[in-house]
């Protein structure tokens, strides 16, 4: 199973891995981020029943604000019973870290019957979290883990306007 890039921008970077979108926003969040998660969303549900996402912002990235959190509960709830786990990578501990754990809260609230969420502080957590969620549904095809965690990695580091498609393992 191959990490699939669908976009990749200034802004934010977004694919997929078997049932699994990984997205992450590099600066603040805007509408056309939220639109580019929402088209992976569209792609996935079209070749799987159920799927997942995680998702993260880099440290560059600021909190999302008021119009662009509402986007995002929109888009949660609008896949509601497909995207059935959302895990949030939150890495640290300070203060950014607090504010965007604080945030998560209100979204996940907001949108509470559209999935199971979860927030985690490592890639690997996020995407075993994610992986046991897909695999008690039933979900077939789902990468292990540590593939998952890898991939979330490969994906944070494509550069801005990357070539779509596959995204090609790192030479050992």
């Amino acid at each position: 199973m191959a990490l699939s890039l669908v976009e990749s921008t200034d802004a934010y970077v977004v694919g997929a891995s078997g049932p699994v979108l990984i997205g992450s926003f590099r600066l603040e969040a805007q509408p056309d981020s939220v639109r580019a998660f929402a088209r992976t969303c569209d792609a996935l549900k079209a070749r799987h029943a159920r799927f997942a996402m995680i998702g993260t912002a880099e440290d560059a990235a600021k909190p999302p604000g008021s119009a662009v959190r509402q986007s995002i509960v929109a888009m949660l709830r609008a896949y509601a019973g497909s995207l059935v786990a959302v895990s949030f990578l939150i890495e640290g501990d300070g203060f950014r870290a607090s504010l965007l754990r604080g945030i998560t809260t209100g979204v996940t609230a907001m949108s509470r019957d559209a999935a199971a969420y979860h927030v985690a502080s490592s890639g690997l957590g996020a995407s075993r979290w994610v992986a046991d969620q897909l695999l008690g549904l039933g979900v077939r095809h789902v990468p292990p883990a540590q593939l998952l965690a890898l991939d979330l990695e490969r994906l944070r580091e494509a550069p801005a306007g990357a070539d779509l498609g596959r995204v090609p393992a790192p030479e050992q």
